[in-house]
């Protein structure tokens, strides 16, 4: 049974500079880079690259300053995020996964070759899916996790073991690839132990009475032969994404430009998993102090949280249309504070599937949709004086109250199913009551309390049929008529029209409301 073994090397430090922009990442792909740990007045170098190596930086020392070297903080949240960010690359490719350790996943890819291709194939499919998430890796493939890993660890690039020949694959491999205690390194390099091959070139009992079963079980290891099962990583459908700055940031363009970033890997990490998103979570830690007297200790405050929510109409992970909703949110409603810390999370969702029509011109997408009602929400405010929001499409309510109506967004899932469910039955056109918005100021003349004449606009005449009143409020509970409605008809140039006219009880005027077809 084959498996794969996905390692990133260096993994605190990739984890560090996968969080930064894109052109701050390539400027530091190949910088010397150490991550440092530990309380503010004892940090030490907790990993560092190859390019650090170099110049002396080893892990474990203290907090060095060199012109060349990059030093950046250790922090949980990134290296979960990364984490999380592997698992779900490896998800893409094989049900069955286990996240060994940090920066190491074992795949489980039996059966694959159909999907796939051959396993060199595969390998290198897993290193441009890892890429694109932003991370440098290397893929060995082996009949066993064990060799896999170690393979992984001690080969760059893709590495294929044929089964039965792990042991001469691993034999030139030095011997930190195996998981070795610090007092197991220190006796083997007394013996002169430098490589995979030698350690497997030694008797098995004299071994197993100095070093105890643990280090026969390190032999089998360096032959490729420890058989193990893989736990399989029960997966939860978390996608966030988080960084915190080294310096405040209180303007908005370089917020959206690590923005930007963070939604790149939350695209990348959806699509891995065939999913999208209908709803996004920024949490921004503002650090904010408060005045205080110049003669008293400074304070230590902790970050305020700043919090928006964008709900989509439609699932998608267009970076783009992400990144251009979000930009409109924090230009409508900035932070009121330099910003210190940043958390992304995305609800995630079934992508949408639509069927194009030959001989119906597409509608507008409902993502570009979405993105100008933003922009027009920017311009004339979110919600009028009764509440209702002041872009979208209107719609009637269910109220008896004069001119209800609601505004809802243009684009709307449950409004297309409900539009699609309504059936649409033929419709009298003389049943039809054109409603004048405005409607026309009116004068009435009355007879015992009914309207007997009637003039708006340039039309004039006497009411030959009239029926009503019916007195409305839309409000039954106040106990209190707002409206008088009637339904008139009168001579025209054209014959009778007939037309709805009302009294407003609390203004003491008429109007005509609309006209009948």
């Amino acid at each position: 049974m084959p498996f794969a073994c996905l390692f990133v090397p260096c993994f605190p430090v990739q984890a560090v500079v996968r969080a930064e922009p894109e052109l701050r990442r390539l400027k530091l792909h190949r910088a010397a880079i150490a991550v440092v740990d530990g309380a503010e007045n004892m940090m030490r170098v907790a990993a560092c690259n190859a390019a650090a190596e170099n110049l002396g930086v080893y892990v474990g020392m203290t907090k060095t300053q060199h012109s060349s070297l990059v030093v950046k903080k250790r922090l949980a949240a990134l290296e979960e995020s990364a984490q999380s960010a592997l698992l779900d690359c490896a998800f893409s490719f094989s049900p069955r996964v286990e996240s060994t350790a940090p920066g190491i996943i074992t795949l489980d890819i039996d059966g694959l070759e159909n999907l796939f291709g051959p396993p060199a194939k595969l390998g290198c499919a897993l290193v441009d899916h890892a890429s694109a998430m932003g991370f440098d890796t290397n893929v060995a493939i082996a009949g066993n996790p064990d060799a896999a890993l170690i393979a992984a660890q001690g080969i760059s690039g893709v590495a294929v073991l044929p089964e039965g020949k792990e042991a001469a694959y691993l034999s030139h491999l030095p011997i930190e690839v195996l998981p070795l205690s610090p007092e197991q390194a220190e006796i083997l390099d007394s013996w002169g132990i430098r490589t995979c091959r030698a350690l497997a070139q030694l008797p098995p009992v004299p071994l197993t009475e100095r070093l105890g079963q643990e280090g026969l079980r390190l032999q089998r290891l360096a032959k490729g032969e420890l058989q193990r099962t893989i736990v399989p990583f029960e997966a939860v459908l978390k996608f966030e994404e988080q960084v915190e700055f080294e310096d405040p940031i209180d303007l908005i363009d370089p917020l959206l430009f690590v923005l930007n970033r963070m939604l790149e890997h939350m695209g990348t990490r959806l699509r891995a998993r065939s999913l999208s998103t209908q709803e996004l979570k920024l949490e921004l830690g503002l650090e904010i102090h408060p005045d205080r007297n110049l003669g008293q200790q400074p304070v230590k405050i902790g970050p305020v949280n700043f919090e928006r929510t964008i709900r989509l109409p439609v699932p998608t992970h267009d970076t783009k249309t992400l990144l251009k909703l979000m930009q409109l949110d924090l230009e409508a409603h900035p932070p009121n504070g330099p910003v210190r810390t940043m958390k992304l999370a995305a609800e995630p969702a079934h992508p949408r599937f639509t069927q194009a029509n030959l001989f119906v011109r597409t509608a507008p997408e409902p993502e570009k949709v979405e993105v100008l009602q933003s922009k027009l929400h920017a311009v004339v405010g979110e919600t009028d004086k009764e509440g209702r929001s002041t872009v979208g499409s209107p719609e009637l309510v269910n109220s008896y109250k004069p001119d209800s109506f609601t505004v809802i967004p243009a684009f709307s899932e449950t409004r297309s199913q409900k539009n699609s469910t309504q059936k649409s039955g033929p419709q009298q056109e003389e049943d039809l009551l054109r409603i004048y918005r405005p409607p026309k100021p009116a004068t009435i003349k009355q007879l015992n309390g009914r309207p007997q004449h009637i003039s708006f606009a340039n039309a004039s005449g006497t009411i030959s049929k009239i029926s009503g009143p019916w007195r409305c409020s839309g409000q039954w509970w106040k106990k209190k008529w707002e409206r008088e409605i009637w339904d008139i008809e009168l001579p025209v140039d054209q014959g009778q029209g007939r037309y709805r006219i009302y009294h407003d009880l609390l203004s003491d005027d008429w109007a005509i409301l609309g006209k009948f077809n």
